[in-house]
Protein backbone atom coordinates (compact mmCIF):
# COMPACT_ATOMS: atom_id res chain seq x y z
CA UNK A 1 0.00 0.00 0.00
CA UNK A 2 1.24 3.45 -1.28
CA UNK A 3 -0.02 6.84 0.98
CA UNK A 4 0.15 9.80 -0.76
CA UNK A 5 1.42 12.60 1.49
CA UNK A 6 -0.31 16.04 0.93
CA UNK A 7 2.35 17.71 3.77
CA UNK A 8 6.11 17.64 5.49
CA UNK A 9 5.52 20.06 8.25
CA UNK A 10 2.73 19.52 11.54
CA UNK A 11 2.34 22.70 13.41
CA UNK A 12 0.52 22.61 17.00
CA UNK A 13 -0.09 25.06 19.13
CA UNK A 14 -1.18 24.52 22.71
CA UNK A 15 -3.53 27.07 24.31
CA UNK A 16 -4.79 28.19 27.50
CA UNK A 17 -7.79 30.57 27.04
CA UNK A 18 -8.82 32.55 30.13
CA UNK A 19 -12.63 30.55 31.08
CA UNK A 20 -14.81 33.64 30.57
CA UNK A 21 -13.47 34.44 27.26
CA UNK A 22 -13.65 31.03 25.56
CA UNK A 23 -16.91 31.49 23.57
CA UNK A 24 -15.50 34.81 22.32
CA UNK A 25 -12.26 33.63 21.40
CA UNK A 26 -13.66 30.67 19.50
CA UNK A 27 -15.96 32.88 17.60
CA UNK A 28 -12.93 34.42 16.49
CA UNK A 29 -10.43 31.52 15.78
CA UNK A 30 -13.21 29.91 13.36
CA UNK A 31 -14.16 33.32 11.63
CA UNK A 32 -10.52 33.07 10.34
CA UNK A 33 -10.45 29.04 9.76
CA UNK A 34 -10.95 29.07 6.30
CA UNK A 35 -8.87 31.58 5.29
CA UNK A 36 -6.08 29.82 7.40
CA UNK A 37 -7.14 26.75 5.29
CA UNK A 38 -6.91 28.59 1.63
CA UNK A 39 -3.84 29.97 2.50
CA UNK A 40 -0.74 29.08 -0.14
CA UNK A 41 1.03 25.82 1.12
CA UNK A 42 -1.60 25.27 3.79
CA UNK A 43 -2.73 21.50 3.44
CA UNK A 44 -4.92 21.71 7.04
CA UNK A 45 -6.26 23.81 9.78
CA UNK A 46 -8.50 22.13 12.49
CA UNK A 47 -8.82 23.58 16.28
CA UNK A 48 -9.57 21.03 19.04
CA UNK A 49 -10.81 21.74 22.60
CA UNK A 50 -10.33 19.40 25.67
CA UNK A 51 -13.07 17.48 26.49
CA UNK A 52 -14.61 18.62 29.48
CA UNK A 53 -12.42 21.90 29.89
CA UNK A 54 -12.97 24.24 26.67
CA UNK A 55 -10.53 26.76 28.10
CA UNK A 56 -7.40 24.35 26.72
CA UNK A 57 -7.18 24.33 22.67
CA UNK A 58 -5.16 22.64 20.43
CA UNK A 59 -4.23 24.16 16.82
CA UNK A 60 -3.03 21.72 14.30
CA UNK A 61 -2.16 22.78 11.07
CA UNK A 62 -0.44 21.21 8.37
CA UNK A 63 1.96 22.60 5.65
CA UNK A 64 3.32 22.10 2.64
CA UNK A 65 6.82 23.09 4.01
CA UNK A 66 8.61 24.93 6.37
CA UNK A 67 8.76 27.96 3.88
CA UNK A 68 5.10 27.96 3.60
CA UNK A 69 4.72 27.86 6.85
CA UNK A 70 6.92 31.13 7.84
CA UNK A 71 5.24 32.51 4.83
CA UNK A 72 1.71 32.32 6.29
CA UNK A 73 3.16 33.07 9.97
CA UNK A 74 4.89 36.34 8.60
CA UNK A 75 1.15 37.28 7.11
CA UNK A 76 -0.90 36.05 10.36
CA UNK A 77 1.94 38.73 12.32
CA UNK A 78 1.98 41.44 10.01
CA UNK A 79 -2.11 41.87 10.20
CA UNK A 80 -1.79 42.28 13.73
CA UNK A 81 -3.58 38.24 14.40
CA UNK A 82 -1.08 37.42 17.27
CA UNK A 83 -2.10 40.73 19.08
CA UNK A 84 -5.36 40.52 18.58
CA UNK A 85 -5.46 37.01 20.55
CA UNK A 86 -2.90 37.77 23.11
CA UNK A 87 -5.60 39.45 25.19
CA UNK A 88 -7.52 35.88 25.43
CA UNK A 89 -4.54 34.01 27.01
CA UNK A 90 -4.24 32.78 30.38
CA UNK A 91 -0.60 31.29 29.69
CA UNK A 92 1.70 31.85 26.88
CA UNK A 93 0.92 29.22 23.95
CA UNK A 94 3.30 26.58 23.54
CA UNK A 95 4.26 26.06 19.78
CA UNK A 96 6.19 23.01 18.29
CA UNK A 97 7.03 21.67 14.94
CA UNK A 98 7.22 18.22 13.65
CA UNK A 99 8.57 17.13 10.52
CA UNK A 100 7.55 14.11 8.73
CA UNK A 101 9.61 11.57 8.37
CA UNK A 102 8.48 8.79 6.27
CA UNK A 103 6.95 9.77 3.09
CA UNK A 104 4.98 6.28 2.52
CA UNK A 105 4.65 2.40 3.42
CA UNK A 106 3.62 -0.71 1.23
Amino acid sequence: MTLLILFSLLVTWELSIQENKVEEFLAIVHDGLEVSRDFPGNRGFDIYVEKGNPAKAFFVEQSESIEHFQSYFQWRFERGNFELLEPYFSAPPVMRHYSKESQGSE
